[in-house]
């Protein structure tokens, strides 16, 4: 795919990191503990914040996705959009009250007051195994999205995000996260707004002509209107329950959950502020997703009206965004939209540097190996702790990278389907907050039928067949789930009461007012 990038372009690359190393610089000067190293003292702004949470969510992968995705098979999948809020309320509403009332720094700490230690270093260290897999996977893939762009080695790019990401997270802790973050979202809305401007004045009748055109050529809501649909057919591309199920999961867990997301919820002064932060995060994230599946669909009008024939034989419809960037807008805005990619993978590896340095600290070595560490050699810690995770990343990026096409997909494979782990996570929060009766026995035993479906799944439905006869990765992505749930509360009427329960008085929903 031809690169048509000017100078300029490069230029506002390289300001961009230039910039984020001197918040980076800016901020170290104010770390005196953990609390400000991880929390920001617990007095970051709600909206600064709520920008935060959704930017970490919002990778590079799904910067050039979902444009492709609207291109080839228009807006079916934008209804997850209109979904997502479910999840997002329940996780919040369900957990996150808790948090505030045990004053913690991770939400694993809470599992230490809910059940006892081992149940927190238990979901710990899968949480940890599992972002590492995940981080370390996506540092690569972002990479490969990039060179499809601007053309750079996977591997300059990798360390190019590495290094300077683990420059600036390392000295400037949350707050130079959060920053950096609402940087890029400046940079990300400017940008997206000239594309916008660009497609609207190019086709007949603008954003309504966009539309009108997309909708009449198989780009609407396409697969609400195929029998399938509504069908429980696990090897289906898209229905309405494979959307609904993972998407509400999803976002519980990454709402309540998930130590990228909450760490920066408790960076806020209180549980009302948190509120807001959310409330942010969705304001802001419903217009830019939309805007991303409208350019989608632009793309599509575009390229089979006015610049019908102009697309390259043989692009993906992932790469038509990177074309259009790239071949038809004026420099330097594709500069600063590749700014914003190369953010959105900086800011979901710095967050994830950050909450693993801040659970590897928190949960495991002073909760298990030194508990009466001193503040100053915490922090010191901490600071070491988030370079090493870098870099991991890094090393596993560049691994990744050298390794063949197929044994790379096989990477993939494994970081998706061992990844819903995560749910025995969310399941475990999710028993502790609702029922009294839960205790470690019943978290151990509901673990174990969760792995052991996860292991069964892959091994008949996905390994053991042809690709073409796989089930859907959201069936793989939920059981873990699905099955704490299922066997947790049947075990929660049939295992008597642990002593445990007897001091759980705040932990739950129904004593937490008591």
């Amino acid at each position: 795919m031809q690169q048509l990038f000017s100078k300029s372009d490069y230029a506002v690359m390289l300001g961009y990191l230039l910039l984020v190393i001197l918040v980076g610089l800016f901020f170290s000067r104010k770390e005196k503990n953990t609390e400000e190293y991880f929390l920001g003292g617990r007095r970051m702004p709600s909206l600064v914040i709520g920008i935060s949470m959704f930017v970490t969510l919002l990778s590079a992968i799904s910067f050039v996705s979902i444009p492709g995705e609207a291109f080839e098979h228009g807006l079916s999948l934008y209804m997850n959009e209109l979904i997502a809020p479910i999840g997002i309320i329940l996780g919040f509403f369900l957990f996150v009250r808790f948090y505030f009332k045990v004053k913690c720094f991770t939400p694993f700490e809470y599992l230490e007051a809910r059940y006892d230690k081992s149940v927190r270093l238990f979901i710990s260290v899968i949480y940890i195994l599992m972002r590492l897999l995940y981080l370390g996977v996506v540092m690569y893939a972002s990479a490969v999205v990039f060179k499809a762009i601007v053309g750079l080695p996977v591997w300059v790019t990798i360390l190019v995000v590495g290094v300077v990401g683990i420059f600036y997270t390392t000295l400037g802790g949350m707050k130079a996260v959060v920053w950096t973050d609402f940087l890029q979202f400046i940079i990300l809305v400017v940008g997206l707004g000239f594309v916008i401007c660009k497609l609207a004045t190019n086709v007949d009748g603008g954003i309504p002509g966009i539309i009108t055109y997309a909708f009449a050529h198989g780009r609407g809501f396409e697969a609400r209107k195929s029998l399938t649909f509504f069908s429980f057919n696990p090897y289906e591309r898209i229905t309405i329950w494979l959307m609904i199920l993972p998407m509400i999961a999803n976002n519980c867990f990454y709402f309540g959950v998930d130590q990228m997301t909450i760490q920066r919820l408790l960076s806020t002064s209180s549980y009302k502020h948190a509120k807001m932060a959310t409330l942010v995060n969705w304001v802001v994230g419903v217009p830019v997703g939309a805007v991303l599946w409208l350019i989608g669909i632009g793309l599509f009008v575009y390229y089979n009206t006015s610049a019908k024939g102009m697309l390259p034989d043989g692009i993906r419809s992932n790469e038509i965004f990177s074309y259009f960037i790239a071949n038809e807008l004026p420099s330097p805005v594709p500069g600063l939209l590749m700014a914003a990619l190369l953010a959105a993978v900086m800011s979901t590896v710095d967050s994830g540097m950050n909450s693993l340095s801040a659970v590897f600290v928190k949960d495991i070595y002073r909760g298990f190996i030194n508990p009466l560490v001193s503040a100053k050699k915490e922090l010191i810690l901490s600071k070491y702790m988030t370079v090493v995770w870098g870099l991991f990343f890094v090393t596993f990026g560049l691994v990744i990278s050298g390794l063949s096409e197929s044994v790379a997909s096989s990477i993939f494979e494994i970081a998706g389907i061992w990844g819903s782990l995560l749910g025995v996570a969310a399941g475990t929060f999710l028993l502790g907050v609702t029922t009294r009766r839960a205790h470690k026995g019943i978290i151990f035993v509901s673990s174990a039928a969760a792995i052991l479906t996860v292991i069964i799944l892959a091994w008949k439905f996905y390994y053991g067949c042809e690709p073409s006869e796989r089930i859907s990765f959201a069936i793989t992505g939920t059981s873990p789930f699905i099955m704490m749930v299922i066997i947790g509360y049947p075990l929660c009427l049939l295992w008597p009461r642990s002593e445990k329960v007897k001091s759980i008085k705040g932990l739950t929903l129904s004593t937490f007012n008591v």
